[in-house]
């Protein structure tokens, strides 16, 4: 097994990381939130529908040395990645050789100094806001699925030649999240485009945005929960998103999208950007 925040590997024993086997928050599911209360006046009682709550993550680990120097720079070297206060990815590499990637901040980083110079026990928690673990390729990689603009019908001009070719519907682009749990992409919009809409015909779902592009544009929609944002060239134009618009997901298994522009001159290309989830593993 093998679990890496930033360039360190808290279980590479040849370098002087070791965890302990009992990793808490890694297995199972995140806590559930929930709301109730009683009915009053008669038996039973209410309650919402659960939501997960975010993932606490518990390592205990153990960091060796052959000399008091080295104990003490990696000592220092855990400290300062864990102390950024910023959100870090953790790859967790099981014994099955599965990879999963979380985004998590660090909350609290404890070290008792013992008598025995060159061992240094220690306690990292962390939290992810985002409870779900993604498939990663070992580095955070994700799938990258590209659709072109959507062309109505097909057809053909007049005047015309024989044989008489008609051109079909341009496909919907199935994508695949072969996880257990909603995700959220990350949407890149490229080349002229006028008011796009990414269409999830799958759920039913779609995002507009009321702004023109150009050539040499990039449009991001980060439909993270976390995130939420709309960017031109990093500009915000979140104001465009369209009534009736929602920040769309891709459900477990195939999702079939569609880009869809205001001009049949439009000449955009709209990359989907994801990595399949898993609520437990």
């Amino acid at each position: 097994m093998r679990l890496i925040i930033g360039d360190i590997d808290l279980n590479d024993d040849k370098n002087g990381w070791t965890i302990q086997p009992e990793l808490e928050g890694f297995a199972g599911l995140p806590p559930l939130r929930i709301t109730d209360g009683q009915n009053a006046g008669q038996d039973g009682g209410w309650s919402t529908t659960p939501f997960y709550d975010a993932r606490s993550l518990n390592i205990k680990g153990t960091i060796f040395a052959q000399t008091v120097t080295e104990l003490e720079e990696k000592r220092r070297q855990l400290t300062q990645l864990a102390g950024n206060r910023q959100q870090m990815m953790l790859t967790w590499v099981t014994d099955g050789g599965y990879s999963y990637s979380i985004l998590a901040k660090t909350t609290a980083l404890t070290m008792g100094v013992t008598t025995t110079k060159t061992i240094q026990p220690y306690q990292l928690v962390m939290r992810a806001d985002d409870p779900t673990w993604y498939s990663s390729d070992g580095a955070g990689g994700a799938v990258v699925a590209t659709l072109r603009r959507y062309q109505e019908g097909g057809g053909f001009t007049i005047p015309f030649k024989i044989p008489l070719a008609i051109s079909p519907d341009t496909p919907d682009a199935p994508i695949n999240n072969s996880g257990s749990t909603a995700v959220y992409p990350i949407i890149t919009i490229t080349g002229i485009a006028h008011s796009p809409k990414i269409l999830n015909l799958t759920t039913n779902q779609y995002i507009e945005v009321m702004v023109d592009t150009k050539d040499g544009d990039t449009l991001i929609i980060d439909c993270s929960p976390t995130r939420h944002t709309v960017t031109i060239n990093g500009g915000n134009v979140y104001h465009g998103i369209t009534a009736g618009s929602q920040f769309i997901h891709l459900d477990p298994g195939d999702n079939k999208l569609r880009l869809i522009t205001k001009l049949d001159s439009d000449t955009a290309v709209a990359k989907i950007r994801y990595n399949s989830g898993y609520i437990g593993v």
